[in-house]
């Protein structure tokens, strides 16, 4: 900008905006508007821009235009949860005159933090938008009560850090601290409760990454495992596992209906409850029981099978439908790659399975199971 300024005796005068921030003032000077607000924010670049055009209208108090971008970045934000990192990062650099977007990505952050730190688009985007003093935001202020996990937050340390080698090693990159960056990793994992991460994140991406030592890990899994001898964890007996991998983990690598049995003892009487963990599936999964007093085919799904009752992850709960696909009855809650399914089967009264997905309320799956039975028989599963 070239002329008189009364802010300076130089005919040059800097003022800390961007092009298309500049431009966008000025088109609301003389138009109310900015066009740019009306397309679809996709990319880093432009969320921030937005940013700047906020802080720029609350500096020259242009009060309604400080209104529309604080709009837009809200918008942007629930639409694109990935671009609250780097409205984040912007609004830390101006200061007070943005601090409601800076909340406001925080909280998106802390809502949903898996695709906002972590998914691969937009460009630029998720953890990869932050300085090291943003990053460190997210660690100290979104707390336990959000969704977010420490588990969470060390994988996004690890590819905040993994940017930082690469960065190190002369790859181009947005890191914006870049004399810094190399000493801010081992302050960002100090800020985390290690012995709250998933001790198989720990056992791999802690040691492969080398932001855990050794040393740690076996001091955080031998308090884990004392915890657990100590909760009544009983070590000396024989736990159930998968008949065919005889393992706690199965794979299934089959193309058509499989089912697959956890030797465990039997269910008689009582109230038994267990957990599953799903890791990732296809197509279909379904989790439930199946009678011992009833043929079972392997080969077969179980819910079409009269000794099986399962519930999937389509929210579907079958019982021997008769056939090899349906009829789904979706009323329940579904389940996902990553979720606990919790079964619980009360044999106390008529017979009922109950499931619950993850922390959600539990619901009845069956009831009256015991009356698929001859009177004189016992059921078992």
């Amino acid at each position: 900008f070239l002329g008189s300024f009364r802010e300076s005796s130089s005919a040059l005068v800097r003022l800390g905006y961007g092009e298309r921030v500049v431009r966008a003032v000025v088109e609301y000077c003389h138009t109310d508007r900015v066009k740019f607000f009306e397309d679809i924010v996709s990319e880093a670049s432009l969320a921030r821009d937005i940013v700047g055009v906020a802080a720029a209208a609350d500096f020259f108090n242009l009060e309604q235009l400080g209104v529309m971008a604080k709009k837009v970045a809200r918008e942007s934000i629930k639409k694109q949860p990935p671009l609250a990192c780097a409205i984040l990062d912007e609004s830390m650099k101006y200061g007070e005159g943005v601090t409601e977007l800076s909340k406001a990505a925080i909280q998106e952050i802390g809502n949903n933090p898996q695709a906002a730190l972590m998914s691969d688009g937009p460009k630029e985007c998720g953890v990869l938008a932050l300085r090291s003093e943003a990053l460190g935001k997210i660690i100290v202020e979104v707390d336990s009560t959000s969704e977010i996990s420490e588990t969470v937050k060390f994988l996004a340390i690890k590819k905040w850090a993994e940017r930082v080698g690469k960065a190190k090693a002369g790859s181009s990159g947005p890191m914006h601290d870049s004399t810094n960056k190399h000493t801010d990793v081992t302050k960002l994992v100090e800020g985390i409760c290690l012995s709250s991460i998933r001790p198989s994140v720990l056992l791999s991406d802690g040691l492969e990454s080398g932001l855990v030592s050794k040393e740690q890990v076996f001091d955080i899994l031998m308090g884990h495992t004392l915890q657990a001898e100590k909760a009544g964890w009983i070590f000396d007996r024989n736990k159930p596992c998968w008949m065919s991998s005889g393992d706690l983990e199965y794979t299934c690598s089959s193309e058509s209906h499989s089912t697959e049995i956890l030797n465990c003892p039997e269910m008689r009487t009582g109230v038994s409850t267990w957990s599953i963990e799903i890791v990732t599936y296809c197509n279909w999964v379904w989790v439930g029981v199946a009678s011992r007093l009833h043929p079972l085919s392997a080969s077969k799904w179980l819910g079409g099978q009269k000794g099986g009752w399962v519930y999937g992850a389509n929210g579907a709960a079958c019982h021997a439908t008769g056939i090899d696909n349906g009829p789904y009855n979706e009323v329940h809650p579904t389940y996902n790659s990553g979720d606990v399914i919790k079964l619980t089967l009360d044999l106390t009264g008529a017979g009922e399975l109950i499931g619950r997905v993850n922390k959600g309320d539990p619901v009845l799956l069956f009831d009256n199971m015991k009356s698929d039975f001859e009177k004189d028989c016992v059921p078992s599963f």
